[in-house]
Order: structure tokens, then C-alpha cells, then sequence
């Protein structure tokens, strides 16, 4: 059995360790990881068979250094790629595109290699193999031995199992030497029938027996023994529905055929390592959970280790409970604590948000991108040292206004990155949505309605208009348009006191601002020149003396949640 797994250099991955057991859940967003872990393994156990063809003799005199022959790229159908750099992380070879040596502070080979380092016990001994990959060029590679002891032997034999597309409609008798480099290959369209008859024909026929019942037992079909045409060297195989009609096996449904794919490889390898790439793909969800308890249950009757990526929430689910090990794909891999917030992480959070917050360390909550820059412009305005954070930040939009989203979000992020830091600045809400904040995120709020706001004064707006003309007498006239639009818009008590209600309380974006550049373009006989998406730009013309310092408190929060993840970064 497998106990660690330990990639480097191998597409997304640097350098990451992952904790495995009997069975392993690798859950996670799309393009987490999950799959390349997988092909990790799977590219592990090509290297260990390609080594297994050096003598033992010269195994157990140490090998160090020696290559076995160079592996063309089409050989790793486990892990295929049209250009054999795409299997190095961020493309990173010894040699660079255009075939030159990479500059010598990089000297160190090792330092290019691929290493898939795995820890395991077999018949209880432990043992740990190291195989390494170099780059030969776009085609091949070779694969570096590390010294090599006896332990070799005592590696599992393992396959990568893809979901399961269909299946041929003639499938051949194949030689054992065939049938296994089809297997190796994962071509399970092609092989479905001949792991049966291997099955079939086997002298008890035990396993064919107990895979029968199975299939019966969630399908409620009666598998028909395998037969083999010697005229046309076919295999047929056939299934009984209860209505008592007889049908090929290409007529079943998906779920059917992946459920008894995956039953034939554990009862026709007992004790090997299958790794299963999303296998509840083609299962309705009322029997995902089945399904796992039976694969669960076969794996631990054949001494068989399973290794699983998946999106199902109900095998999530299942595998927690049942204590199995759980690896979570958010952030670096790690083994899941708290199912919780996990599951609800996987709904609300994409696989790049997970690489923003590693690369940024904190995060920025806004109602919406339009609030987002406006405290840029904000910041640009008043010279505040927020500035070149907020230009890097990871801004986040939480439709609605409502904390709660945030802390969700949060605590689904903190949950693969114990130390990032966050503050979420919203419109006006209510004192209770601010409080019971997760750990690390900040949430503060406007004491105005709305951000737009602060920048809604009438000489801010006629500020903005003359500025939109460079003539003179046209940037005027824009102006006094601007102010008889204001004008009209405005209840004059407000006019009079720019600390007036009206100013906090109005909804600046919708109710105001909205309604006040359509007059204005239409009275001025010009394009609507802004929508919300652009007030930030009103932004430079606010008189200095109106700037509220409310503005630099909420400035200076953010900068004090940035500075604090740039320190622990550093």
C-alpha cells in the first residue's frame, strides 16, 4: 500500500506532499490538481515497470546512476501531452526553448528533474522509491535511477482509470501481454469484455461469481457469462434485464458499465492500486453513495488500495464519515479536517481565487468591481500608501451588499491558507451584519449609503463637466448645464447645507447620480458620458475640503490588513 506521495517539478505542482491511505478522496474545484496527482502516481508506477526490467542481480548491486532506455512522450498515455516540456512545471526543463543550455546559476540537473518520490508497506515491510524524468527534448525523456535496492519488488502494480466514455461494439480476444498494455494504457472501452472472460475463465470462477451478484444486487440485471467466438475471435458478453430480455453489454447505460469496469479490475488484480478519476461521473446521485461502499468493501476484500479524485458531495460526504483519508485541492493538498466549510467552499469558490490568495495573501471584499476602483481612485487622489497594494490586490465582489457572503467565502479560502488576512468594506449595513467576523477578516462598513456617495456634491459634478471639454466657452457652457441639472434634482435645503441627510442617505448611484448625467448628456447635446462603472473618475474632481476623513480610516484598514500578510510573507 501507498502511505505518501511526494511530487516535484511536475506540471502545477512545485513541490507538494500528500498523505495517502487504503483509500484516498482527492476532492477540489476544477483544475486543482486532482487529476495531475493521478497522473503523478500513475507516472510513478510506469517508471517502477520500466525498472522492473533491469536483473535483480544488478538492482541489488545499487545501479546508481544508470538510465534505462529513453521513454518517447506517446508512451505516457497516463499523462498526454503533444510536447513533452508540458509535463514540467511552469515548462522548466535543463534546456531552454530554443534548445540552449539555461543560464549556469541554474547547474544543478537535479534541479530540473521531475521527482515522484512515493513511501509504502507491502507484507510488512516498509519501503520508499524514487523515480526521477529528465528532459531529452519535445519528444522523449529518460527516466534517472536513484540507487536502486530490493525494495523495487515491493512495489504495487497500479492503473489509472479515466471515466469510462462507452464501449466498443467488437471487442477482440486479446493476448495477456495485449490486454495488459491496453490496461496500462487505460483504453477501458476496448478491454471491458476481456477482463470478464479472464474472470470468467478462471478455475473457481469466484470472482465472477461475486461481481455477478453485485452487479445484480445495484442493477438488478443478471450478467450472462462471457463467451468467446473463435470464428471471428470476438468476445461476446450479454446481460438479462428483469423483463427477461436478453441485451449486449454495449446497450447498458454508463453508470452501469463503469460500476462493473471497476469491479473487474479489482477482482482481476487483487492487491493492486487502482486510481480513479472522477468514477461516480456517469452515477445518478442516489447511488454514488452505494457505489462507493461497494468499491470500499471490494478493495478491502481483494487487499486492493483505491485512490479517487471527485466532485460528489455525497461521497465527500461518505469517505469523512467513514474516516477515510480525505486530501482537500484547495490551496496546497491537505488533509481535510472540517467537512463543513469545505463542501460549501467548493460551490462558491474557483481554483484561481485559491492561487490569488496564496500569491497575494489577503483580500479585498467589495460589494462590487465599481467599488473596487474607487478606492483606487480614492487612494490615487488623497497619495495614500494604499495605493500599490490596492493595485495588486485580489478584489472580490459580493453581490448584494451582504457580510455574510464574505465570511462564507472567507472561511472557505482560510480553510487552505490558515494565514490570510482579508477586509471587506461595504455599503451601509446594519451594526449585527459586522460582527462574528471568522478569524483574519475585517468587515467594515460606509456610515453613507452608498460609496458613490462621497463624490455626489454638486461642485464635484460641475467640477467634472467643465473639465470634459478643453474649448473654454464649451467647458462653460457644460458647466452651467450641469449645475441647472443639479439644481433641478436636488431639494434645496440640501443645496444650502452639503451636510444635509439627503447627502448620507440617498442612494447616490441609482437614485441620483443615474438621472443626473442622463439630463445632463441629453440637455448638453453629448454622449451619456458615465455609468455607474465609471463614477470612480469623478473621484479627482472632489474639492479637497470635502474629501470626507472617513475615506483615509477606511484607507488606512486596508493598508494595515495588507501590511500585515506582506509581514508574514516576508
Amino acid at each position: 500500500m501507498l502511505t505518501k506521495l511526494r511530487i516535484q517539478n511536475f506540471k502545477q505542482f512545485d513541490d507538494v506532499e500528500i498523505e495517502l491511505g487504503p483509500i484516498t478522496v482527492f476532492a477540489g474545484p476544477n483544475n486543482s490538481g486532482k487529476t495531475t496527482a493521478l497522473q503523478a502516481l500513475a507516472l510513478w508506477g510506469f517508471g517502477i515497470s520500466r525498472l522492473a526490467d533491469v536483473p535483480v542481480e544488478k538492482l541489488m548491486e545499487g545501479f546508481l546512476g544508470q538510465q534505462v532506455p529513453v521513454v518517447e512522450r506517446s508512451e505516457l498515455t497516463s499523462a498526454p501531452v503533444p510536447d513533452a516540456r508540458m509535463l514540467w512545471h511552469k515548462l522548466r526543463t535543463e534546456l531552454s526553448s530554443d534548445g540552449r543550455t539555461e543560464p549556469e546559476e541554474w547547474s544543478d540537473i537535479d534541479a530540473f528533474d521531475i521527482s515522484i518520490l512515493a513511501d509504502g508497506s507491502s507484507h510488512g515491510q516498509d519501503w520508499q522509491r524514487e523515480i526521477r524524468f529528465a528532459f531529452v527534448n519535445e519528444a522523449s525523456l529518460e527516466i534517472l535511477q536513484k540507487p536502486l535496492s530490493a525494495d523495487l519488488l515491493l512495489a504495487p502494480t497500479m492503473f489509472l482509470l479515466p471515466s469510462m466514455s462507452g464501449i466498443v461494439i467488437n471487442e477482440p480476444l486479446h493476448q495477456p501481454g495485449t490486454l495488459n498494455r491496453l490496461v496500462g494504457e487505460g483504453r477501458t472501452a476496448e478491454i471491458l469484455r476481456n477482463l470478464c472472460f479472464r474472470l470468467y475463465e478462471e478455475p473457481e470462477k469466484q470472482g465472477w461469481s461475486t461481481v455477478a451478484e453485485r452487479m445484480k444486487a445495484q442493477f438488478g440485471v443478471d450478467l450472462l457469462p462471457p463467451r468467446y467466438l473463435p470464428g471471428s475471435g470476438l468476445i461476446t458478453m450479454q446481460y438479462r434485464e428483469r423483463n427477461g430480455y436478453a441485451l449486449d453489454i454495449a446497450s447498458a447505460g454508463r453508470g452501469m458499465l463503469q460500476t462493473l469496469l471497476l469491479l473487474a479490475y479489482l477482482y482481476t488484480y487483487p492487491g493492486a492500486v487502482l486510481l480513479l478519476d472522477e468514477p461516480d461521473a456517469h452515477l445518478e446521485i442516489i447511488r454514488q453513495r452505494d457505489i462507493y461502499h461497494l468499491l470500499t468493501g471490494a478493495a478491502a476484500s481483494k487487499g486492493s488500495q483505491i485512490i479517487l479524485a471527485t466532485h460528489s458531495e455525497v461521497i465527500l460526504r461518505e469517505a469523512f464519515e467513514r474516516k477515510d483519508t480525505v486530501i482537500a485541492f484547495t490551496g496546497r493538498p491537505h488533509q481535510l479536517t472540517d467537512i463543513g466549510n469545505f463542501v460549501k467552499s467548493l460551490s462558491l469558490i474557483p481554483a484561481e481565487d485559491y492561487l490569488l490568495a496564496d500569491q497575494r495573501g489577503w483580500i479585498l471584499y467589495c460589494e462590487g468591481e465599481t467599488d473596487a476602483l474607487v478606492l483606487k481612485a480614492m487612494a490615487a487622489r488623497l497619495q495614500h500608501p494604499a495605493l500599490p497594494h490596492l493595485h495588486l490586490v485580489f478584489s472580490k465582489d459580493i453581490d448584494g451588499n451582504e457580510p455574510s457572503e464574505a465570511k462564507k467565502y472567507f472561511t472557505g479560502l482560510r480553510e487552505a491558507y490558515p494565514d490570510l488576512s482579508g477586509i471587506a468594506v461595504f455599503d451601509r449595513v446594519s451594526k449585527g451584519k459586522l460582527e462574528d467576523a471568522p478569524p483574519g477578516l475585517r468587515i467594515v462598513s460606509w456610515t453613507r449609503r452608498e460609496i458613490e456617495n462621497y463624490f455626489m456634491q454638486p461642485s464635484t459634478l460641475a467640477a467634472y463637466a467643465r473639465a470634459s471639454s478643453k474649448d473654454e466657452r464649451e467647458a462653460a457652457r457644460r458647466e452651467q448645464i450641469m449645475r441647472e441639472v443639479v439644481q433641478g434634482n436636488t431639494p434645496p435645503f440640501a443645496l444650502e447645507n452639503h451636510r444635509d441627510d439627503f447627502w448620507s442617505k440617498t442612494k447616490a448611484s441609482d437614485e441620483y447620480l443615474d438621472r443626473i448625467f442622463a439630463q445632463y448628456s441629453e440637455r448638453a447635446g453629448v454622449p451619456l458620458q458615465l455609468r455607474k462603472a465609471d463614477y470612480h473618475l469623478l473621484v479627482q474632481y472632489i474639492p479637497e475640503d470635502l474629501i470626507d476623513p472617513e475615506v483615509t480610516e477606511k484607507l488606512d484598514a486596508i493598508l494595515e490588513v495588507a501590511r500585515h500578510a506582506k509581514s508574514l510573507e516576508e
